[in-house]
């Protein structure tokens, strides 16, 4: 099974989401010890996505409806940035170490063209 989830991050869930992939608070459903095996398609390990989203907000421009050119801060319900979480099903990646890291490099390569 493919699994592909996009999700909108507004304000705080940045911070959450941020938080919640670098094992950064408890998540019931995941191993603490298999974070060593996630692979970033974009950004690396231990970046800050927090200062990452503002960085880039600070860079951004935008044009309103009325046609006035804005810069900086966004209003606080603004979306901020979009999370996209591409992964499979344990059988997928096989049975030996050898086999699961192999099939994730080639899946990670996949998702990688398939986002761009």
């Amino acid at each position: 099974m493919a699994i592909l989830r996009i999700d909108k991050l507004k304000g705080n869930q940045v911070k959450a989401s941020d938080e919640h992939t670098e094992r950064q608070r408890e998540t019931k459903n995941a191993d603490p010890q298999k974070l060593k095996d996630n692979i970033y398609l974009i950004g690396e390990p231990g970046l800050n996505l927090r200062e990452s989203v503002n960085e880039e907000i600070k860079k951004s421009s935008w044009t309103t409806k009325t046609g006035q050119k804005k810069t900086g801060k966004p209003k606080p319900d603004s979306v901020e940035c979009i999370e996209f979480f591409m992964g499979a099903s344990p059988e997928f990646f096989g049975e030996s170490e050898t086999d699961r890291l192999n099939k994730a490099l080639e899946f990670a390569d996949k998702a990688g063209e398939y986002m761009k």
